[in-house]
């Protein structure tokens, strides 16, 4: 039964290899970009082999690339984001993290939505589980937003979509210079503002 089910997977596996994608062109004569779809004319394909559409500029240059299963933005988190989006020099700009539509990721293998300058650096992260801005208090913020500088801008604290920190653990919105100073709290339990001050 174990090696039936082995062919049967390489079998589709390779299936998957050989579909032709649908292709548009730039006037210039370049890919603008390729869709793989289902016999229901649904964006698909399988995660393991590679995205399903994916987008070029009018230099060539990769604009963006997103995994489907049966027109769902899906992908095992383990493999890498669902969606990822580049800047015009390439770099990219922004990566999310999706399982059967839904925003999510452990939050142990880190945040569901990255957000980048165009250098490189991070400029917000946030963590996601089946849709809902999410992350145990004890491991960090759901929230992070940096400055261009690399020092943290905002911090917030989510649970199951509500702003959430215990207060003796501290605020549960926290506002930053940008040379690190904090300069305005809040303090939120089960999304429910208890009381906020102005630190600066």
């Amino acid at each position: 039964m174990f090696v039936i089910s082995l062919i049967k997977n390489w079998k589709q596996t390779f299936a998957e290899l050989l579909k032709i994608p649908n292709i548009t062109i730039h006037n210039n004569g370049l890919i603008k970009e390729m869709k793989y779809k289902n016999e229901l004319d649904e964006l698909h394909r399988d995660p393991y082999v590679g995205s399903a559409h994916i987008e070029y500029r009018e230099t060539g240059q990769i604009y963006f690339k997103i995994y489907y299963i049966n027109n769902k933005k899906h992908r095992p988190t383990e493999e890498g984001s669902a969606s990822t989006w580049y800047h015009d020099n390439g770099q990219i700009f922004f990566e999310s993290y999706c399982i059967n539509d839904k925003l999510h990721r452990p939050t142990e293998e880190g945040p569901a939505i990255i957000h980048y300058y165009d250098e490189g650096k991070i400029l917000c992260k946030q963590y996601s589980v089946n849709n809902n801005e999410h992350r145990p208090t004890k491991e960090g913020p759901a929230y992070i937003e940096y400055f261009k500088n690399g020092q943290i801008c905002i911090e917030t604290y989510y649970i199951n979509d509500e702003k959430h920190r215990p207060i003796k653990e501290g605020p549960a919105y926290i506002r930053y210079l940008m040379n690190g100073e904090i300069y305005y709290e809040e303090y939120w339990v089960n999304g429910k503002n208890k009381h906020y001050k102005f630190v600066k």
